[in-house]
Order: C-alpha cells, then structure tokens, then sequence
C-alpha cells in the first residue's frame, strides 16, 4: 500500500508538472487545497445526503453475508475474462497509465480536451485513492475470506491489509475514471456504456470474496462523487463561476 501511495505521487506530480497553460501542476495544487476544505462548506444539504448514503450502507450490511454465501456457491468463474477484467480495471495503476496518456497527448498534440481528460482522470485518481485508504486504516474492517463476519472491525489498523476490506479501492478507483471518461463524453450511449467497467469491477471484488456488498456499494458512491467534483469545478471555471461546490451535491444525470 505504501508504495502504491510513493508511486502514485510520483507519476501524478511528473505528468501534471509537464502541462503547461490550463491544467498545470499549479492549478492541481489549488482544487486540491480546495477539495481538503470541502467539508467545511458543507449545508444541512449535503450533511443530510451523506447520512443518507450512510444510512443506506448501514441497511445493505445486513445483507452481506447473504450475498456472500450466494456469490460463493458457484466458484467456476473466478479466473473468467470478466472477472479478471474488473479486477484489472479498479487497479491504481490502470488509472494512472490511462490518465497519463491522455494527458501526454494532450500535452504534445495541443489537445485541450485530451489534457483535460487525463488532468482530471490523475485528480480524481489521487484524490480517491487518498480518501479510500484513509478510511480502509480509519475503519479496519475485516475482509469476507477471514470469515468473522460484516460487523468485525479493528479501527486504525495499520498494515494489515487483510482489514482494509471498507470500502472497496478497486471500485472506488473504476467509477472515479468511469465518471471521468462518462462526463466528457457528449453522446448518452456512450456515458451508459463507460459505466459498465466499474460495475464489473465491482461484482468482481463480491465474487472474489475481497469486499463485503456494502464496501462496494460505498466504494462506488465514493468514486463517482470525487470524479464529479473534479469535472464541475472545471466546468465552473471554464464559465467563470464559482468554483466552491459542495461535493454531495451534485446532479445526476446522462
């Protein structure tokens, strides 16, 4: 886990570094002073939304070791091309390699909406993975295969990955690049089609008996905020509005 961290600063810093105008290591540095301060701005809005989406985390605990013992009967398709792609698809690293190309050729082919793309694809991924492995240490909840149920947790468990189980990385990670990739794209079949990766990755971490039903429902709302975020602020700032949104209250919307 460390050293993913070490990497993933080290990428993120050479490539946002090396855009030059708009999207500039700069600007990475403001929205992120910007995204720390977010909880502070937060109304009774969007407190009432995150106690709903906790609420609604809560409920679905109840169910996980249900859906365990379902997703466990049938063990044949552990090595299946989809479940090795959603698993390949929440790695940190597809991330970053993804949005460093983009963001490379943006860079060298003057491609501003390529620079975006890339620029707000490492953001959010930083940003996720950040707020994902606070909570993983912070909660230190025991994953399905040590099998001590859905209410074991040991908080601030430091480097014992086998209670990194809430929530999901792999999930957080594969609908934060989905909803960058969705938000900039115009047409709706293709937003709906972009989304279909991360929820494989997300029934792949369930049916690999790596996270709990409710760590992955979780990780995804985690994913698709922070990435919604990141491309609102820069459409505000592209029209010259201001750029303090809270980041539970967005839209939801194709």
């Amino acid at each position: 886990m460390t050293k993913i961290y070490f990497l993933a600063i080290f990428l993120i810093a050479s490539f946002l570094i090396s855009a030059q105008n708009d999207y500039s290591f700069k600007q990475y540095g403001d929205e992120t002073s910007d995204f720390f301060s977010l909880p502070l701005e937060w109304n009774a809005t969007d407190y009432g939304l995150l106690a709903g989406f906790s609420a609604a985390t809560y409920l679905i605990m109840q169910y996980d070791r249900d859906v365990k013992t379902i997703a466990l009967m049938n063990r044949g398709y552990g090595e299946s091309a989809p479940m090795k792609f959603g698993t390949l698809y929440g790695e940190p690293y597809t991330s970053m390699i993804i949005g460093s190309a983009f963001l490379i050729a943006g860079n060298t082919g003057n491609n501003e909406h390529n620079k975006r793309i890339g620029f707000e694809l490492l953001q959010s991924f930083s940003y996720t993975l950040f707020t994902t492995g606070i909570v993983k240490v912070a909660f230190g909840r025991a994953r399905p295969y040590m099998d001590e149920g859905q209410f074991e947790f040991q908080p601030f468990s430091f480097g014992y990955p086998d209670r990194f189980s809430f929530f999901s990385g792999h999930t957080s990670l594969a609908f934060s690049m989905s909803t960058i990739l969705a938000a900039n794209q115009e047409k709706t079949i293709y937003k709906v089609l972009l989304y279909i990766p991360a929820v494989i990755t997300g029934i792949s971490r369930i049916y690999h008996n790596k996270h709990w039903t409710s760590d992955v429902f979780l990780g995804g709302v985690t994913g698709y905020f922070i990435a919604r975020w990141v491309h609102e602020t820069h459409d505000k700032k592209e029209m010259g509005i201001a750029t303090h949104n809270p980041i539970l209250n967005i839209s939801i919307g194709f």
